[in-house]
């Protein structure tokens, strides 16, 4: 972004003495000259790789980000979504498909580094971006005693009810359907604080801590092996108080609810220790907020 050289996230939190599966390197400076990511191939003359400089846009309304252009022939997938307004780095046209990078929702998995959300948009979805860029919307180390547990709550119960709906991150009070990460970064969003996009990112960058340190607006991961030594997270919650969470939960209810740790994993948050299996996953909490 012109006028912006770098952006410092202070998600990076000391991690506290409990039990706790490995972690992951450490959030990097994300710089908005550095170099686009490789393009995918193009079958396409009409293809336009903008290279080394990704030229700085923004959502014209809410958008659906996808896991490829759709003229490509293959399979797509819902990976995420924008707000309207949102700020996104232009790294590929093609055709009416543009490739982004969603600034503002960081994630890793997808290229093994911290970056923004990849992913295709329509093209007619951007707009010449306008505002002040990242440093208004990423926390800065101030805004995590700023926050509000209450507010956050507040936020993620205006979905109550609402369906699960994959890669869903809807604007305010909007019917579209959320999933379990993006109820978790929304509601931060709401607040001040800027969290990775994904549940399994989200967990890497929480501070563990132990059950009955949970405070309202922390965090229940759940998750299984990965098959490589460590863990793939692939749910979160957000505590309310005793045993009470809220979540946009999949499978057969499919809906943002609020449930019981003894609904869920058939054991209470106090028999529970960061780590534990229960209910045929692996249990672990983490903290944003202290």
């Amino acid at each position: 972004m012109k006028g912006i050289t770098a952006v410092f996230l202070s998600l990076v939190i000391a991690p506290a003495a409990v039990k706790s599966a490995p972690r992951y390197p450490a959030l990097e400076q994300i710089s908005m000259n550095a170099p686009a990511a490789p393009s995918p191939a193009v079958s396409k003359p009409t293809a336009y790789d903008l290279g080394s400089a990704p030229k700085r846009m923004s959502a014209c309304a809410h958008a659906t980000v996808w896991s490829g252009a759709g003229d490509d022939g293959g399979k797509q997938e819902v990976e995420t979504q924008l707000r309207k307004g949102e700020p996104v780095l232009l790294r590929e046209e093609k055709g009416d498909w543009a490739r982004i990078e969603a600034v503002e929702q960081l994630e890793f998995t997808h290229n093994k580094r911290w970056e923004g959300y990849p992913g295709w948009v329509r093209r007619s979805d951007l707009c010449e971006s306008r505002g002040t860029g990242l440093r208004d919307a990423v926390a800065d180390k101030s805004a995590r005693s700023r926050a509000n547990p209450d507010a956050i709550l507040a936020a993620a119960e205006q979905f109550l009810g609402d369906p699960y709906f994959w890669g869903g991150v809807p604007e305010s009070g909007g019917k579209q359907g959320i999933d379990c990460s993006g109820l978790v970064f929304y509601s931060y969003r709401a607040n001040g604080m800027l969290l990775p996009r994904d549940a399994h990112e989200q967990w890497m960058k929480a501070r563990p801590i132990r059950a009955d340190e949970m405070r309202k607006g922390d965090l229940i991961f759940s998750g299984k092996p990965d098959g490589a030594g460590g863990t793939k997270i692939t749910h979160v919650m957000m505590y309310i108080s005793e045993d009470y969470f809220i979540e946009a939960t999949g499978g057969t209810v499919r809906k943002t609810r609020k449930a019981t740790a003894m609904e869920k994993f058939g054991a209470s948050f106090r028999g529970l220790r960061s780590g534990d299996a229960a209910a045929g996953t692996t249990v672990y909490f983490g903290s944003f907020l202290h």
